[in-house]
């Protein structure tokens, strides 16, 4: 419908065993394709969380450790479906569309760094009580 002709679509079936030899197999056609995951649950409902790692040591082992794996899909949510078809069909919509749109890629920013384990967090002084700052003011 779309026209577009430079989207592969691949279905992961089983995610345990996770069957990373032969996702890397695939994926080693694509070298340069952008990562998308997508799925109809909420987030916090599929498989995301737990293919996210796995996936992300496919990449590593492949020598894309660090690219950015997107995720195209529902936001978190409480319950699995919204309650209204209506919603229903413009959120499977919308994510299709992120799924099969690519907007172009960000440059990545440089790493900061971060701070050593044990440094002291930065100390910032206590707000007064409420019932304080009005005797403070009363003096």
């Amino acid at each position: 419908k779309r026209g577009i002709k430079d989207v592969y679509l691949m279905r992961i079936e089983q995610l345990y065993p996770f069957p990373d030899v032969a996702l890397i197999e695939e994926m080693r056609r694509f070298p340069d394709a952008d990562v998308v995951w997508c799925q109809e649950e909420p987030k916090n409902m599929g498989a995301w969380s737990s293919i996210r790692d796995p996936l992300a040591e496919c990449m590593e082992q492949m020598g894309r450790g660090g690219e950015a794996i997107r995720y195209a899909g529902r936001a978190a949510a409480a319950s699995p479906a919204t309650g209204s078809m209506k919603k229903h069909v413009i959120e499977q919509a919308t994510l299709v569309d992120e799924a099969i749109t690519l907007k172009p890629a960000a440059k990545r920013p440089a790493k900061k760094a971060t701070p050593a384990r044990n440094a002291s967090p930065r100390k910032v002084p206590a707000k007064k009580p409420a019932a304080a700052k009005a005797a403070a003011k009363k003096k």
